[in-house]
């Protein structure tokens, strides 16, 4: 019955329940009752069910939802302009339907906050949609990172305290929180290696954050070697800094005076360089650093004290020989009371004062390996710093320079083939990206000069040595080309030469 008007009949079914289709549609407010059987025996009415106005379905909202997000968005299938409710930890926000979607503007949203829904038609509110938790926001991770690392750092727009979860290879190595400023560092992983992928994530449980842009672990760039500052140095006010290097053509040179740098200049196919236009005043400390393409900047330079121009020179030290294999001291005289500085290749080894007599003497040292080249400098005011010692070799080695590509010493220029390797000592062109580690070269099959860059290059000699480059024992036209370069001031040494077959040995006195 509809308003106590009959609209139908059926039967009980199975169970004891019945169903009645094909009535109305019911009107908002209509009275339904229900009788059972028929005639006399027909039951008294049911109880009264009052009919109600339709609930709507509830939205569904656009997941996932970030942290920083300002608007939230969804479908509905409610008729246009009725009303969305958005609830942010309980806090409704509101907008309207429109073509099936919504969009509400909400305040920033925080990583965690609990975000639902519901739709309101006609004064009837649907029961609210499903719950989305915020999102953190991935963070960043700093790039590059070298092989050898064992921290990861990174940024994140999160709040300071978040959770962040560091990942290698997509396996969590440890967990570090964000700091003031958005900034994060993760320490006592790895050493990571070549090639890992480091990734990491922001906060934790339902609303972590995706993860973060991967950074793959690279090889850690080499490091210039530090260049020459030549010396002496005199105060002025257009003074020419001038040095050498054994970086390539065109790598940056950075003059520093006192700590500051004063301008650059670039390395010259020779390896020298110079920066002209430099005020100066006695006293002043002159150092420089490289930085060659694809490298990092080197380590400082020697440093260089300006003299006061008087005319004076400031000796150079005398280091004493000989200086053995695996020696761990270096010894020498110089004026009394001067700063020694010592260099090994040409690359700062330490520094000492010298004594009331004029003595000096470096220990502690890593040992040194026979054939590299010691050499030093003295400072002292008002003359500044000396020019550099004569160099001299560690070990019973002299040093030869060998050719097995030129044919004709007319030919070829010898200035050419120098550089300063070590200060005061002459070195290989640098030609090839293997110019500086050329010692011993010439002694490997696979190493001979006409295989590789070198037109001319260095041969630490024993007494005997046997050598068995092909290149020059199978060609008879070519010269057999020996010139000696250092043998700690001795100069009364001789080589011999002695060929049987296709070997050839080679032998020097005393």
């Amino acid at each position: 019955y509809v308003n106590g008007v009959p609209v139908g009949t059926t039967t009980v079914q199975a169970g004891g329940v019945w169903t009645l289709n094909g009535i109305g549609p019911l009107s908002t407010g209509e009275i339904i009752t229900a009788t059972a059987g028929t005639g006399e025996a027909m039951s008294t009415p049911s109880a009264p069910v009052t009919v109600q106005a339709s609930i709507p379905n509830p939205p569904v909202i656009n997941g996932p939802i970030v942290e920083g997000q300002t608007v939230v968005t969804g479908t509905s299938d409610a008729p246009d302009g009725s009303t969305v409710t958005v609830y942010v930890d309980g806090t409704p926000y509101t907008g309207t339907v429109s073509g099936g979607t919504y969009s509400v503007t909400v305040p920033a949203l925080a990583g965690g906050d609990s975000v639902y829904a519901t739709v309101t038609v006609g004064g009837e509110t649907s029961n609210p949609s499903a719950t989305v938790i915020v999102d953190f926001a991935a963070p960043s991770v700093n790039s590059p990172i070298y092989s050898g690392a064992t921290s990861v750092s990174g940024t994140s727009s999160s709040p300071v305290g978040t959770t962040i979860t560091v990942y290698v290879n997509g396996v969590p190595v440890g967990t570090t929180t964000v700091q003031a400023g958005g900034v994060w560092t993760l320490n006592g992983i790895g050493p990571l290696s070549t090639g890992e992928i480091i990734t990491a994530t922001a906060g934790t449980g339902e609303a972590m954050s995706a993860p973060s842009a991967p950074v793959t672990v690279i090889n850690a760039p080499s490091q210039s070697i530090p260049p020459i500052v030549s010396s002496p140095i005199y105060q002025g006010t257009d003074v020419i800094i001038s040095g050498s290097s054994v970086e390539p053509e065109g790598t940056i040179i950075t003059v520093y005076v006192d700590g500051s740098p004063v301008g650059t200049t670039t390395v010259q196919e020779d390896g020298s360089w110079s920066l002209p236009g430099v005020s100066l005043t006695d006293g002043q400390s002159v150092s420089a650093t490289a930085q060659a393409p694809g490298e990092t900047v080197s380590e400082p330079s020697n440093t260089v004290t300006v003299g006061s121009n008087s005319g004076d020179l400031t000796p150079p030290p005398v280091i004493s020989v000989p200086i053995y294999g695996e020696a761990t001291c270096i010894t020498g005289t110089s004026v009394p009371n001067a700063t020694i500085d010592v260099y090994l290749d040409g690359i700062y080894l330490g520094t000492v004062t010298a004594s009331a007599w004029g003595e000096w003497s470096l220990c502690g040292l890593s040992p040194l390996q026979e054939g590299t080249i010691v050499s030093a400098t003295a400072t002292i005011s008002p003359t500044g710093t000396s020019i550099w010692s004569d160099p001299r070799v560690v070990g019973g080695i002299v040093h030869l320079l060998r050719s097995d590509k030129v044919t004709s010493l007319t030919s070829y220029n010898p200035s050419n083939i120098f550089i300063r390797r070590a200060p005061n000592a002459p070195a290989l062109d640098p030609i090839g990206s293997n110019h500086y580690y050329n010692d011993g070269e010439g002694a490997l099959l696979e190493g001979n000069g006409s295989s590789d860059d070198d037109d001319f290059y260095l041969r630490d000699v024993h007494s005997p040595v046997i050598d068995t480059d092909p290149t020059v024992l199978t060609d008879s036209s070519r010269p057999l080309v020996f010139y000696e370069l250092i043998d700690n001031g001795e100069n009364d040494r001789t080589i011999f030469l002695s060929k049987e077959g296709d070997v050839i040995t080679i032998t020097f006195t005393p």
